[in-house]
């Protein structure tokens, strides 16, 4: 019976973590918990807290585009593509895949404030080079249509980056008029 099962792995996961204080091996019997349950989410919360805690950034991320698979709705699809996003900016410094994460979260929710924001300290913390236009312009051009008039600076500072990362003249007249 998988409630049965189930239970028996809660109770080895917590002695593992617990008393053997063994976390390789508690995360390997929460995974065995989501492999019965996907919405469990004791397991879900105890793995993910492992995984940080281990330092294990490479699984966590894969975790959390299983938890997007599985959410069972869009406001818990965009929390964990937010936590995707912010992972593999922050942790595994993967800027591009992490944009592409919040771009899809963003058209999603499109009100998403963590979401938006995140993408607002990504372009404000990278620098302004050569290297990094394509995904400055990439930034840009998801936040400029999701401020409205009351958020003039923020539009400023938006279609200055687009000004400034286009390679088409007429493309960058256009942005001016």
């Amino acid at each position: 019976d998988d409630t049965q099962k189930q239970d028996l792995l809660v109770k080895i996961a917590t002695i593992q973590e617990e008393i053997l204080h063994n976390e390789e091996d508690a995360c390997e019997t929460y995974r065995q918990l989501l492999d019965i349950d996907a919405s469990n989410s004791h397991a879900a919360l105890a793995l993910e807290r492992l995984l940080r805690k281990l330092g294990q950034f490479k699984e966590l991320a894969i975790f959390y585009r299983q938890q997007v698979d599985y959410a069972p709705d869009d406001s818990i699809r965009v929390e964990y593509l937010h936590k995707l996003g912010l992972l593999l900016a922050r942790d595994l410094h993967e800027i591009e895949e992490a944009v592409d994460v919040f771009g899809n979260a963003l058209s999603i929710d499109a009100n998403s404030v963590a979401c938006k924001r995140a993408v607002e300290s990504m372009l404000d913390d990278l620098p302004a080079t050569d290297e990094n236009a394509q995904v400055r312009n990439t930034m840009a051009t998801m936040l400029e249509p999701l401020y409205t008039e009351s958020d003039w600076s923020k539009l400023a500072r938006v279609l200055s980056v687009l000004i400034d990362t286009c390679d088409d003249p007429l493309g960058r007249v256009s942005l001016l008029m």
